[in-house]
């Protein structure tokens, strides 16, 4: 994956979807305060998703379906108030969904098994999470 698109701090949006990249979401991506939309559908990343995804306050859509993701889902990924869809369907993760997913907030869209607190949840329009090893 591109490391040097970390650099790009203005970055908004970024599609890498379907160009069969490998390894992982590189650190300094986490310089991109301002991006609001991250595809990454359809390639061979094969890491866990990083914490620091769930410190980039403006990110709204989060889309990393069918690559080979492995672990848990971040649990700072809660800590994000504008998050409205995260889709990692067909991915190879386990555990819990993060309770705080989506704090005080109001659901409206869901795939797969989440916890009763996102319920709340009113700023998600989509949650797509099937096809892979969760539980709760």
């Amino acid at each position: 994956m591109p490391n040097k698109l970390g650099n790009l701090t203005k970055l908004r949006r970024i599609d890498l979807s379907y160009q069969s990249l490998t390894g992982f979401i590189p650190e300094t991506f986490s310089q991109l305060q301002k991006l609001e939309l991250f595809h990454l559908m359809e390639n061979k990343v094969h890491s866990r998703i990083p914490d620091f995804l769930g410190e980039i306050s403006n990110l709204r859509v989060l889309h990393l379906w069918s690559n080979n993701f492995t672990g848990h889902l971040p649990e700072k990924l809660g800590l994000n108030s504008r998050l409205q869809e995260i889709d990692v369907a067909d991915n190879q993760l386990t555990g819990s969904i993060p309770k705080d997913l989506c704090k005080g907030k109001t659901l409206q869209e869901v795939t797969g098994q989440i916890p009763e607190e996102l319920g709340i949840c009113n700023s998600l329009v989509k949650v797509r999470l099937e096809s892979n090893f969760l539980n709760g």
